[in-house]
């Protein structure tokens, strides 16, 4: 994994990563929604990998107040429109508006 996952402070965080991703292998990005609970103070549970349907969203408990975590897992490889490769019908923009609109 890159260095570049390295947060110093608390931050708000979503992050969709998808179980066959070729750009960053899935572990990776889980270690590195880690490092952002860990600066952002939260209890870190490994998130649910998704196993049926299109995703599922683990969202991390005791973090810093208005520094939530949250963790989508996706069974598909590394794309903006997770679902379908499509903006129109995916699932990303709605979990991010709700990620998003409690900031």
């Amino acid at each position: 994994m890159s260095g570049s996952c390295t947060p110093e402070t608390p931050i708000g965080y979503q992050a969709t990563h998808g179980t066959d991703d070729s750009v960053l292998d899935y572990n990776s990005g889980v270690r590195c929604a880690q490092k952002f609970a860990t600066a952002s103070g939260c209890t870190w549970g490994s998130p649910t990998s998704v196993t049926s349907g299109a995703h599922v969203c683990t969202n991390e408990a005791g973090c810093k107040a208005g520094y939530p975590l949250k963790f989508c897992s996706f069974n598909r490889d590394h794309t903006a429109y997770p679902d379908n490769g499509q903006q129109s019908g995916s699932w990303g923009p709605a979990e991010a508006w709700k990620f998003l609109s409690q900031l």
